[in-house]
């Protein structure tokens, strides 16, 4: 197939093959990504080529392209490095991109810190990147200069998704991080040791520390070269030196700026891009020619901090603890099953019940099936774990030492099967995957009941319940149900709580999926049934309070308006509160 740039361009999604003709040289190594321009020996035309820069990183950084080439979707050339096609190179998997100058912030940073109006400017255009990065719901997850790019206009671009993904609050709520992130940049939800999702806001103090160094040429704090446990030390405790007190000639609003977003806890970092650029704006708009700018309020154009999305602090929420306390108690399995209408509050009660359990000694695993995903088998089960395993493969090498060993043991002779389901086990066990699996491998059943049992046991072992919490389980894959009623009839002395939300019988999407769900039902040992409840005016107060920071007058009336038009419908509240902060109420 032609690799002319024209044709990437147009072509559909289907796997390049590389011509002969094409010479490859190297434009730039970023980690453990090789960018390499290729250009036709007898055309002449070019296109840019990233993979694996070596065969002991291939695994890692070919999740990484794929995860990119995913979401191009949401990815406009305008504003992004946007990846056109796929093929392989040398064996290894590669993304293809149109012909573009390989300069990046981390260039401009190798020279001395620019003039105000300079780093104003600068810093401008890097949030209007990231800004049209969060409009489309993406949440980058690793914001550094190496990710920022320049053209020869000056115009900059933001690459590097591979750790992206689509900001869905429910779905991002565990307690377990997200993985990766380059260490000097990462956030402290990174960690491991925050309370808090990785999402949007995350992306905003990862911002903050590429502002500092823009403004004053050097990191907040650490060494470019520190260890993983230093920096983790250095995002939860350590606090950073105000820019104006190395750079006196900075102002003392534009440092206040960039410490807001370096606050540890979310809620006191900017909320929104929006919300920055309105502040930067007004610095470059009021800045004098002696170089001051008088100072102002921060963020009045900047959202109010909200935890979540949903409408918390259900208070049907208090069934799942006590669930999750049985569980505790007992060592055995337990199964809550939420069902109800499309928009009956099912999500927001999961969300309520997050904010309960991460105040738990639990491990906590979230995922929600989609009816737009491709159906793979096992597809919710694999996201479950690799949720689990991506945060064993963040802990310190002690503890990392002692999951391995661990899983090894339980799994056995089964351990290249359970990458086949989970692949990122094979990142932490230095273990390949089986031999390929039959396509539909549901006649491998029994085996694959043994390694989901062998893999709760395993992350229930140092004494922590499991909780899996499913959304939307109505569309799972056939496999994930079926896996799901093994599971429960073979692990009854397992302390593991699964969650699962699903529409009530009237709006199932096919009869079938009934009855796996009763065969799931009927293979539990204990279940707590719920079927969510509109929430009170109260219950919407209360919300509305967080998302204000204040209660008032003003905030029990509009709640009062909110049930009214709503009668306590958790969908509908969110849409009507929604339309209210776009009528400027």
């Amino acid at each position: 197939m032609s690799t002319d740039p024209q044709a990437l361009n147009t072509a559909e999604s289907s796997e390049v093959v590389l011509s002969e003709d094409i010479v490859f040289s190297q434009l730039a190594q970023e980690g453990d990504i090789d960018w390499l321009l290729c250009r036709h020996a007898t055309t002449g035309e070019t296109f840019v080529l990233a993979t694996a820069a070596s065969e002991a990183s291939v695994f890692q950084v070919t999740q990484l392209l794929k995860n990119e080439y995913a979401l191009r979707a949401s990815l406009a050339e305008s504003w992004a490095v946007k990846p056109l096609r796929h093929t392989l190179f040398k064996g290894r998997y590669a993304l293809l991109y149109k012909p573009f100058n390989y300069r990046t912030l981390a260039d401009v940073l190798c020279t001395p810190p620019g003039s105000i109006p300079e780093f104003l400017g600068r810093a401008t255009m890097l949030c209007h990147a990231l800004g049209m990065a969060h409009q489309q719901g993406l949440v980058h997850g690793d914001i550094k200069p190496a990710n920022f790019f320049y053209d020869d206009e000056g115009a900059v671009y933001l690459g590097g998704f591979g750790l992206s993904f689509i900001d869905n609050t429910l779905l991002h709520s565990s307690r377990l991080p997200a993985a990766g992130g380059t260490l000097a940049y990462m956030s402290p939800e990174h960690t491991s040791r925050s309370a808090h999702p990785v999402s949007r806001i995350s992306d905003l103090y990862s911002l903050g520390i590429v502002l500092y160094e823009l403004l004053t040429g050097r990191l907040p704090y650490g060494r470019a070269e520190g260890r993983h446990a230093e920096w983790v030390h250095h995002h939860i405790a350590s606090e950073a030196l105000p820019p104006h007190h190395i750079r006196p000639e900075v102002p003392l609003v534009l440092s206040s700026i960039v410490l807001r977003l370096l606050a540890k806890s979310p809620e006191y970092r900017y909320q929104t891009v929006e919300g920055v650029l309105a502040d930067l704006g007004r610095c470059a708009g009021t800045l004098m020619p002696d170089g001051l700018i008088a100072p102002f309020p921060l963020g009045l154009q900047d959202a109010g901090y909200a935890p979540d999305a949903q409408c918390t602090d259900h208070p049907q929420a208090a069934a799942i603890l006590a669930a999750f306390d049985e569980v505790s108690s007992s060592g055995k399995h337990s199964l809550v099953a939420i069902s109800g209408a499309p928009g009956a509050g099912k999500s927001s009660l999961i969300g309520s019940s997050l904010k309960l359990l991460r105040n738990k000694k639990a491990l906590l695993t979230v995922v929600k099936a989609d009816q737009h995903s491709p159906v793979l088998p096992y597809a919710v089960f694999t996201a479950a774990f690799r949720t689990l395993v991506l945060h064993v493969l963040g802990l310190p090498a002690q503890e990392m030492t002692y999951w391995k060993t661990h899983i090894t043991h339980l799994l056995g002779e089964y351990v290249g099967l359970a990458v086949n389901l989970v692949p990122e086990l094979g990142i932490l066990l230095s273990q390949k995957a089986a031999v390929q699996m039959h396509p539909h491998p549901l006649d491998a059943k029994d085996r694959f009941n043994l390694v989901a049992c062998n893999l709760v046991k395993a992350f229930t072992a140092s004494g922590c319940p499991l909780v899996m919490l499913i959304d939307d389980v109505h569309w799972a894959d056939r496999a994930t149900l079926l896996l799901l009623q093994n599971l429960l009839s073979l692990s009854e002395d397992i302390p593991l709580l699964l969650v699962i939300t699903y529409r009530d019988s009237v709006s199932l999407p096919c009869p079938t999926i009934v009855s796996n769900l009763d065969r799931i039902r009927a293979c539990a040992a204990r279940i707590t049934d719920i079927t969510p409840e509109p929430l009170s005016e109260k219950s919407i107060a209360d919300w509305l309070a967080g998302r204000f920071h204040t209660r008032s007058a003003a905030t029990a009336e509009l709640a009062q308006v909110i049930h009214e038009k709503t009668a306590g419908n958790p969908l509908a509240i969110r849409e009507v509160f929604r339309q209210a902060v776009q009528d400027g109420l």
